[in-house]
């Protein structure tokens, strides 16, 4: 079997199933129905891998977990007109009060979670709706001066956020962020996903008139998939090194690689992409190791950078005051570089025999080979060492 295939298989294991996709786009529609008839004036909309077609099913404490799916409630107005805890209030109080949604229902620091298990086949969701509105004029205006397009930077909206029973407001952008992240996919790949939509015309022309009519989530380009293996072998290895609390987020890589496409000539091949992503990341770890070496990485170099002794940054392209890596440290960075060894060794060596590099992928990816169950090893780490000692 080869890579793409076997990649093609674990997919199938790991991507969210269309019933499933189905079922979550239902019921956030019947959730922004609930609040229009309660009289809120509100839109909800998908952010996260959900929006980008990133979704992986999460692993933790060595066992598949049911699939979190995030959307954002907003509140028409801006965060002028409310106090964080009444705008988060004001959504919580309607799912309270009806019987469809009070059993379920969870409130975490930036959102309410609405858990439904054994949705499909075993497996469950929970949805996290997150209360927003837009932010103030001033704010957008920031946006803009700094060199975000006035589009993107009108979609900025604040959410609240709870520590300690005290409620605050925090800035983001998901919608503008999807935005770039689309683009960012269509540029490096639009002749993939024409070819794809013409192939889905073909096999299902009874569903859609035309090509174009093919909707674009159909689609999963080697960028989304490579994102997609990268995230997954995140949490196994993490996981299994018992440092959940240093992975890189899920932001983090879908940045990073989105940006690397945009500097390809884009490809077919899952496996292609997927390497010459790693090895461009790879790259980057021996000019951090010194300042005085030369960037080899040039499409990264303006992204992502270490500030002084022990902190890093890479800004959110679409909200520049975001630092993506705000809770990194030198030992968190070099442990994000050890990973990508690790991914390197686990799914792009070429020299490993075909026989075992079934099981090696499957096994890194936290499968048994011809089997569903999880693989639970641990992995040893040695300790990380702060750079510049």
């Amino acid at each position: 079997m080869k890579k793409e295939e076997l990649f093609k298989n674990v997919f199938e294991k790991l991507d969210i199933s269309q019933t499933m996709y189905d079922n979550a786009t239902d019921k956030y529609h019947n959730i922004a129905k609930l609040l229009e008839d309660k009289g809120l004036n509100a839109f909800i909309y998908p952010q996260g891998s959900f929006r980008t077609g990133t979704v992986v099913r999460p692993y933790k404490d060595g066992k598949d977990k049911d699939y979190d799916l995030d959307f954002i409630c907003q509140i028409y107005g801006s965060k002028e007109n409310f106090y964080p805890k009444d705008l988060k209030d004001s959504v919580g109080d309607i799912l309270k009060d009806d019987g469809r949604y009070s059993s379920k229902l969870i409130e975490y620091d930036r959102c309410w979670t609405i858990k439904y298990a054994d949705i499909y086949d075993g497996i469950g969701f929970n949805i996290d709706i997150v209360p927003a509105t837009l932010e103030t004029q001033s704010y957008i205006e920031m946006l803009i001066q700094s060199g975000i397009e006035s589009e993107k930077a009108n979609k900025a909206v604040a959410i609240t956020h709870k520590e300690n029973s005290e409620y605050i407001w925090i800035s983001t952008n998901p919608a503008a962020y999807a935005e770039w992240f689309e683009e960012k996919n269509k540029m490096a790949f639009s002749s993939f996903i024409y070819k794809r939509k013409a192939s889905i015309f073909e096999e299902h022309k009874l569903l859609y008139n035309s090509i174009e009519e093919v909707p674009d989530y159909k689609v999963k380009t080697p960028l989304q998939r490579s994102i997609q293996i990268l995230k997954r072998h995140r949490d196994i290895y993490y996981d299994r090194s018992n440092a959940n609390n240093y992975k890189p987020s899920s932001i983090i890589i879908t940045t990073l690689l989105a940006e690397i496409a945009s500097y390809t000539n884009g490809t077919d091949e899952i496996f292609q992409f997927l390497n010459f992503s790693v090895e461009e990341l790879r790259n980057m770890h021996p000019y951090f190791l010194s300042d005085t070496l030369p960037n080899p990485s040039k499409i990264l170099a303006s992204m992502i950078s270490r500030i002084g002794e022990n902190k890093w940054e890479m800004k959110n392209p679409v909200s520049p005051e975001d630092n993506l890596l705000d809770c990194w440290d030198n030992e968190t960075a070099d442990l994000f570089f050890k990973w990508l060894e690790e991914v390197k060794n686990d799914l792009l060596d070429l020299n490993i025999p075909e026989e075992y590099m079934q099981n090696k992928i499957k096994s890194s990816l936290g499968f048994n080979l011809g089997q569903s169950s999880i693989n639970t090893t641990t992995r040893k780490i040695e300790p990380t060492q702060p750079w510049g000692n």
